[in-house]
């Protein structure tokens, strides 16, 4: 009776460590699952932040570029408020030659019918002496 309870002891601890046997299989296999998909996880997100980071150098590059054009777009305008300021200028001078070149002929015809009405009569004085 005794070496039947031993053999039946036996039989239990080889059904026992048997099962765990199984059972440690079984959690290694189910930590190595985890760890391909704590992997995978991590290659996903180091694939996001690299995605993440190009696109914030891609913006910071295109803000550049759009205060590169803005800075260009009030450098030609203030050019061309200058070009304007200076052609008004210019135009306002030459009224004023014109002005000044119109009351000389003036004063030119002037003086010229003047000497002419004076040759007159000094060639009607000569007249009447004569």
């Amino acid at each position: 009776f005794s070496s039947s309870n031993t053999a039946l002891a036996f039989a239990s601890i080889a059904v026992t460590f048997s099962f765990s046997k199984t059972a440690v299989a079984t959690a290694r296999a189910v930590l190595e699952e985890e760890n391909m998909v704590a992997a995978a996880a991590e290659a996903m997100e180091a694939k996001t932040k690299a995605a993440l980071e190009e696109q914030e150098a891609t913006a910071a590059a295109a803000a550049v570029e759009a205060a590169a054009q803005v800075e260009a777009a009030s450098a030609a305008r203030a050019a061309r408020e200058s070009l304007a300021e200076k052609l008004a200028a210019a135009a306002k001078v030459a009224v004023a030659e014109a002005k000044v070149a119109t009351e000389a002929a003036v004063a030119a015809a002037e003086a010229k019918a003047a000497l002419e009405e004076e040759e007159a009569a000094a060639a009607a004085a000569e007249v009447r002496t004569a």
